[in-house]
């Protein structure tokens, strides 16, 4: 696939069929998390629904050490071959491991704010390093700087492996990428499909573009700006619909809460009180759903991503189609 072409053959659209998928996530967050998170977890409710999009399968095989042990074993030698007397390249975080070829080979850097696509590998624990081998082994051989991150430990997470790469290199990427699903089909059809929330470059792997000036994840972002939409879509419907039975049930829930929980009206009440209403809502009410989704498209239009194709960034698709539009038309002569 051609870097002008993502935008023809990806298409996500936050439409009501996305709307169900996300809203069902959502509502499969336990009163205990909520709980939990009201009392005093570092948590948020979009990181609740975050793990609930991308934490499919607890029951994957395990990660095998001889593969990772002999992958980790040939970095250091490259690494070595360039660097002799510095510190190991690769480096971790609580969750990843982070492998930059400029930190490796002495490549050109990707810069962060340059790192603007990313690639969803949904690889099981049991391939992992057998996938990054093969991908490792693409990028150094041609030459191309590359940066991915693996999963630390045994996870369920749909994005076992994440390829992040700038518009400059994205063809390339592309190139790297499209000749491993041709050349080992047998790996990549063991992959999981890729998360709700990312557009499909293939049927295992996903794709989206970073959101220019927001600190956090495409990811992050879209499950953001869903739970506070959620929240102030039920306090606006509730305002705006005063004949509706809101406003008594959410009443009636704290006391139901209290009762059965013994608990007072505290904030944990009051959000479970709130997630029984969205629910009920959510399943009987489709005015709330619409309302919801023109409200959760209008944000998404003015965080500067495109509603009718959510995994693409404006700023980001400006960029490609100025880059690669170009050198399309300059193939035509």
């Amino acid at each position: 696939m051609r870097a002008i072409s993502l935008y023809d053959n990806i298409k996500l659209p936050m439409d009501m069929n996305l709307l169900d998928l996300i809203t069902k996530k959502y509502m499969q967050i336990s009163y205990n998390e909520v709980k939990g998170l009201v009392l005093g977890g570092n948590k948020s409710m979009s990181d609740l629904l975050y793990s609930k999009i991308n934490d499919e399968d607890k029951m994957q095989l395990s990660i095998d050490e001889n593969e990772k042990n002999e992958f980790f074993g040939k970095i250091a030698i490259d690494y070595e071959n360039f660097h002799p007397t510095a510190n190991y390249p690769v480096t971790a975080d609580q969750g990843w491991y982070h492998f930059k070829s400029w930190q490796i080979f002495g490549t050109e850097k990707i810069k962060s704010s340059d790192q603007l696509h990313r690639f969803y590998c949904g690889v099981t624990n049991d391939k992992m390093y057998e996938f990054t081998n093969v991908l490792y082994e693409k990028f150094k051989n041609q030459g191309i700087p590359f940066y991915f991150k693996t999963m630390r430990l045994n996870s369920g997470r749909v994005d076992n492996v994440v390829i992040y790469t700038s518009t400059k290199l994205l063809e390339k990427t592309i190139d790297v990428i499209d000749s491993i699903q041709i050349e080992r089909p047998d790996l990549i059809n063991t992959f999981r499909e890729p998360s709700i929330l990312v557009g499909k470059y293939s049927d295992k792997i996903g794709y989206a573009e970073e959101v220019p000036g927001i600190s956090m994840s495409y990811t992050d972002c879209i499950c953001t700006l869903f739970t506070r939409t959620l929240g102030q879509c039920l306090h606006e419907y509730a305002k705006n619909n005063p004949d509706s039975s809101i406003k008594l049930a959410y009443k009636n829930k704290v006391s139901a809460q209290f009762s059965k929980y013994g608990e007072p009206e505290t904030e944990y009440s009051k959000e479970m009180a709130k997630q029984r209403i969205l629910y009920s809502l959510l399943e009987n009410d489709m005015g709330f759903k619409e309302f919801l989704l023109r409200n959760v498209r209008n944000n998404l239009s003015l965080a500067g991503i495109d509603p009718d194709n959510i995994c693409f960034s404006n700023e980001v698709k400006k960029e490609v189609e100025n880059l690669y539009g170009i050198q399309e038309q300059a193939k035509t002569y």
